[in-house]
């Protein structure tokens, strides 16, 4: 048998705001959800994605949201056949909370402190999706490809909604290639106009501008 889990803190308040804070409002906690709603991770990816925490205390909160049926353990399918942690269909139901988190926390990004640690999946991941909702009219359906020196993200829009993931894509309607200290200054909304005019976008000049709509509409 496992270990028990410590004793839950709770606000003891018949309020819904108050009982979601008991699953989900732990220090961590929200972190952690932020990369699982991006994949599956194994421990270890989830322990070098969250710089400063202790092993034991991932440990304590994948069980308290393992627990809350925020997350499950899985395996995944050969020839990997890995223990990994994902979300469930609960904690999926999370994504808009924390993308609207996330709109509300971007006018506090600023520049990166000096004590920060960066990680651009945590920026794109849940996506130009997460810190920059996009929000494309249900009709369009385009493919963008996003470079940031040897990374790249494929960018769908289709359905009213904007989906990143890590990777190249076949045939992308559009290339955006920008050095990531333009990437940080985008998302904080302290791009320089010599940033702007260094970010390089290949192809039609309609699906630039639709691209770039989608920006100015976030």
């Amino acid at each position: 048998m496992g270990r028990p889990l410590p004793m839950a803190r709770s606000y003891d308040q018949f309020c819904p705001a108050a009982r979601a804070l008991d699953a989900i409002g732990d220090r961590w906690s929200l972190l952690i959800v932020r990369d699982l709603l991006a994949g599956p991770k194994r421990f270890k990816e989830l322990r070098e994605g969250l710089p400063g925490i202790a092993t034991n205390l991932l440990s304590v909160r994948l069980r308290s949201l393992e627990a809350d049926g925020v997350l499950k353990r899985t395996t995944l399918s050969p020839p990997a056949a890995s223990a990994v942690f994902e979300m469930t269909e609960r904690g999926q139901a999370l994504l808009p909370v924390l993308r609207e988190l996330a709109r509300w926390g971007t006018p506090r990004l600023g520049k990166p402190r000096r004590t920060d640690s960066v990680d651009l999946d945590w920026l794109l991941l849940a996506g130009l999706g997460m810190i920059k909702p996009m929000r494309p009219p249900p009709e369009l359906r385009e493919t963008y490809e996003l470079r940031v020196g040897r990374r790249a993200y494929t960018i769908r829009a289709a359905d009213g909604e904007a989906r990143v993931e890590r990777g190249r894509s076949e045939h992308p309607d559009l290339v955006i290639e920008m050095d990531r200290n333009t990437l940080l200054a985008f998302a904080g909304d302290t791009m320089t106009p010599e940033q702007a005019r260094r970010t390089k976008f290949t192809g039609e000049p309609d699906v630039i501008r639709r691209f770039l709509g989608l920006l100015r509409d976030r």
